[in-house]
């Protein structure tokens, strides 16, 4: 009776090289997967950014394109209107970029309440580079109906749709609750870190939506110093020597409203914050935005400034319809050690205790 064998096809090289094949496309599927769901390069035209927003009032971040742009491609004006259409007879304000700074900062007063506008950057040839739009709210201690979203926690220049989704609600405000990015800074570098917002704005989806709303932003640890950092030093061993160059990266690439209870001011004009922490008011509702890593230490989530801070803010909560509290770090759990509010007990007791 005749027997059958099998030949030994797969040796030893034979199954190194499948091994290595099957980590190659293993690689390029990871890759193209990345590719297509998250952005790594600065948007070709700069970005905008719209923030402090009041009834009669708005402050912008203005990047300039790359370096790679030519002089004629970078942004020479930049106009705010009641029109979509750029008409001259509608523009509430027009103003020269001068492209000497890593971010332009812009602030137009004189709006009127409940009304939306319309800006845009253009270059020397009157070409639209970047555009958007944002509404004002009623008079502070006006009652009227708005609409906000809150997110955070997306990986670096992700492209997901749930953001066109939120800008499809319209909504005035857009609290972005940190990790705005993950790239895990910790350089003495202003650059860099703005760098890691030009990722971000460089998503198509994440653009649309910025540039349809105002811009409320809170960091937490990713976009503070990196993965668990806090206070004034991120996870040991590393140095905080990322610490000066990521609160003048706030100061200088994102709108806020100004000045923040933690700043240094010479006449009118913020020169240095030491937090981020603040609190601003959209009709009659009080919102409250915690900054619970730069002054974070092993005995407290936060320093007795922002502490005595926040404590003055929820005893006038009485004198608004509604106060939204906003807090980066997770509240609810059982305590551990964390450097959320988990690894803080005492805080989150006192905290409680204080608003019941």
């Amino acid at each position: 009776m005749g027997r059958c064998r099998c030949l030994p096809l797969f040796g030893k090289a034979t199954f190194c090289l499948i091994s290595v094949l099957f980590f190659v496309v293993t690689a390029l599927t990871a890759s193209l997967i990345a590719s297509n769901n998250y952005n790594t390069d600065p948007p070709t035209n700069g970005w905008i950014l719209v923030g402090g927003l009041q009834s009669d009032s708005v402050t912008f971040r203005i990047r300039n394109p790359s370096s790679s742009s030519s002089a004629s491609q970078r942004p020479q004006r930049f106009d705010v209107s009641t029109s979509s259409d750029q008409d001259e007879a509608s523009k509430v304000y027009t103003g020269e970029l001068t492209g000497d700074n890593l971010v332009e900062s812009v602030d137009v007063t004189g709006l009127s309440s409940e009304t939306r506008y319309y800006y845009w950057t253009s270059d020397q040839d009157g070409n639209i580079l970047q555009r958007g739009q944002f509404m004002t709210p009623a008079p502070e201690g006006s009652r009227f109906n708005f609409t906000i979203a809150a997110g955070g926690c997306a990986w670096t220049g992700s492209k997901n749709d749930i953001f066109n989704h939120i800008a499809e609600e319209d909504p005035l405000l857009f609290l972005h609750l940190g990790d705005m990015h993950y790239e895990d800074i910790n350089a003495d570098d202003v650059e860099i870190r703005i760098d890691a917002i030009d990722k971000v704005l460089g998503s198509p989806s994440q653009a649309n939506l910025f540039g349809k709303t105002s811009f409320v932003v809170q960091w937490d640890d990713h976009d503070w110093l990196g993965n668990d950092s806090s206070g004034y030093c991120p996870v040991e061993p590393e140095p905080c020597q990322g610490r000066e160059a990521a609160l003048e990266s706030y100061r200088v690439g994102l709108p806020y409203y100004d000045p923040l209870p933690a700043s240094v001011t010479q006449g009118n004009e913020t020169v240095s914050i030491d937090a981020s922490y603040h609190a601003f008011t959209i009709g009659t509702v009080r919102f409250i935005i915690s900054d619970l890593r730069s002054g974070q230490s092993e005995e407290s989530i936060y320093t007795d400034e922002q502490k005595a801070w926040l404590f003055s803010e929820l005893a006038s909560a009485s004198e608004y319809d509604f106060v939204v509290w906003v807090t980066p770090s997770p509240w609810l759990g059982k305590a551990k050690e964390d450097e959320s509010w988990f690894g803080f007990p005492d805080d989150r007791s006192e905290l409680s205790d204080y608003i019941t």
